[in-house]
């Protein structure tokens, strides 16, 4: 026998199958009674919830103002954290307002878990914002933190979660806010883990800064991307400096008011060693000191629009890695020249004029993003004519020949192993001659050895290749010279400790650029490059040609 509660749901699940979709909706009082409407919404209601856990109904983050800028800067901080505290009243204190319109700035709570009282600080400032709005939320932060040692360890070890919410909401309340609201906000909604009309929203937080990767605090992104360089302990002009500009582009453009040592040749404006002076070039330097695990160095290169020749061809002693940062720049490459009385890596300097330059291997425009890869000993020329311009681009430079690190430096060391273990005298480093050699056979022995990378060929295979190459270079087999395997193991190893050295030298000297340490940055460069220098001579000392 069907009772009136089954047939009244029999009525509803009916209606759901046979009346039009919208009907669903209107739900006519004619059709069902009060106690059907409730039934039928309560399926709607299950049949259109979201799968999932639930999602946040705005973007994530507290904006300072209403967006308008070109730039974000993400800040995420812990309330609890005094670097996050000194970062936060800068960007507070006028760095955001100076920026108004042209950066928008975002805070986001990180809760560190090893300061338990940081939850219930980033609930305090989310209730605010619930009850009171953005504004009041940037208040009352700055406010919490003004008192953030009130709230550390030793002073609320003692203390319940109850006592740290009531002086939370005390320091709402001296900020004109409701602490009676704030508390209500604050207090447990159910049994068990129900937490409070906030937890959820500390969960998406929680939940999005480690999406993001942030683990530490202060955290800063640009437009996306985290900005390692960012310091808690910044100054407004240093924010000022970094935001002033684009800030893929804060450290590189006005590259000619920098103090550091530029030049002003054919319209183009370059700044040598620019790594030892702009942070965000010596990050750059660190970075590839970490990838290729080899000596680098970073030139910037301004040049006008509309300039045929830019720079003439010429040859460089080293790799050398392209970086197009604004505007266009026309890149032509040649094979080598041929190898005269000038030093074939050297040519189209001091005076050297390069001719006959025949078709180039090469020919390209470099736009914003593009990357060229320049062998050592190549000749190139660029232009800015008939491009969008003016163009600025970087030079990644790979340094071997200068640091010793070449396989003519290990041929000539292996010969010094050789004649020492033979008993015999040693002259300073081979003397073989150059002019005349093809480019094949000079290059032999002039190409960087296969180190760094994190792909170093083993020792053994280095020595086969360096005999294979010397036997190219002199003209005939390494056994005349009396060369053994032994000897250029000897000399690897040599060069291998000092290839490290270089690495370290160069990792603290392009560190203390980006943390502003040193003296003043020509000292500091002088010094540093003193240093290196030094090395060297002990690389020499080491292979007896002092």
């Amino acid at each position: 026998m069907e009772t009136r509660g089954g047939r009244r749901v029999l009525r509803t699940c009916l209606a759901l199958s046979l009346l039009p979709a919208t009907w669903l909706f209107v739900s006519p009082p004619h059709f069902f009674g009060p106690g059907e409407r409730r039934a039928l919404h309560r399926a709607l209601h299950r049949a259109t919830k979201p799968a999932g856990p639930l999602l946040p109904s705005e973007p994530m983050g507290v904006p300072w103002n209403k967006a308008g800028g070109s730039v974000t800067v993400e800040l995420f901080l812990d309330l609890c954290c005094p670097f996050s505290k000194r970062m936060l009243m800068t960007v507070a204190g006028g760095v955001a307002k100076a920026f108004e319109g042209k950066v928008n700035f975002i805070f986001h709570s990180v809760v560190q878990p090893w300061h338990a009282q940081s939850s219930y600080m980033h609930e305090a400032s989310l209730a605010v914002l619930k009850l009171h709005g953005r504004d009041a939320f940037w208040k009352y932060t700055v406010a919490l933190m003004e008192q953030q040692e009130d709230f550390f360890d030793d002073k609320v070890f003692e203390k319940s979660r109850q006592q740290i919410y009531k002086e939370l909401a005390i320091v709402a309340h001296e900020q004109g806010f409701d602490d009676k609201k704030i508390m209500a906000r604050l207090h447990l909604t159910g049994l068990g883990n129900a937490g409070n009309a906030v937890t959820q929203h500390l969960k998406w937080a929680t939940r999005f800064h480690r999406l993001r990767g942030v683990h530490v605090t202060p955290t800063v992104f640009v437009n996306g991307l985290e900005a390692g360089i960012v310091s808690s302990d910044w100054k407004p002009d240093e924010w000022e400096a970094f935001l002033v500009r684009p800030p893929d582009l804060a450290d590189l453009d006005g590259i000619d008011s920098v103090e550091c040592r530029t030049r002003d040749v054919s319209n183009t404006v370059y700044a040598n060693n620019a790594g030892l002076y702009l942070p965000g070039l010596a990050e750059l330097c660190l970075s590839a000191l970490a990838t290729f695990q080899w000596p680098c160095a970073a030139n910037v290169y301004r040049t006008a629009r509309a300039i045929e020749v830019s720079v003439p061809c010429h040859t460089d002693r080293q790799d050398v890695l392209v970086f197009q940062a604004t505007g266009e720049k026309r890149w032509q490459i040649y094979h080598p020249p041929q190898i005269g009385d000038v030093d074939p890596l050297r040519r189209g300097k001091d005076g050297d004029v390069m001719e006959d330059l025949g078709k180039p291997l090469l020919d390209v425009v470099l736009e914003p993003g593009d990357v060229l890869y320049v062998p050592l000993g190549y000749g190139h020329s660029t232009s800015t004519a008939q491009l969008s311009g003016p163009s600025l681009h970087i030079t990644l430079n790979l340094d071997s020949v200068i640091w010793g690190l070449s396989y003519r430096l290990l041929w000539s060391a292996s010969l010094r192993c050789a004649r020492l273990r033979r008993g015999e005298n040693d002259e300073a480093e081979e003397a073989t001659k150059t002019k005349g050699m093809s480019w094949q056979r000079y290059s032999s022995l002039q190409a960087p050895l296969p180190l760094g990378l994190g792909q170093e060929d083993e020792p053994d295979e280095i020595v086969a290749q360096l005999l294979e190459r010397a036997e190219l270079w002199c003209g005939q087999a390494p056994s005349v010279e009396g060369v053994l395997p032994e000897d250029v193991h000897q000399a690897l190893q040599l060069i291998q400790e000092h290839r490290q050295k270089l690495l370290t030298l160069q990792k603290v000297m392009y560190a203390e650029v980006m943390l502003g340490l040193g003296e003043h940055p020509q000292q500091r460069e002088a010094a540093h490059w003193s240093a290196l220098q030094a090395q060297m001579q002990t690389l020499f000392t080491s292979l007896g040609w002092t």
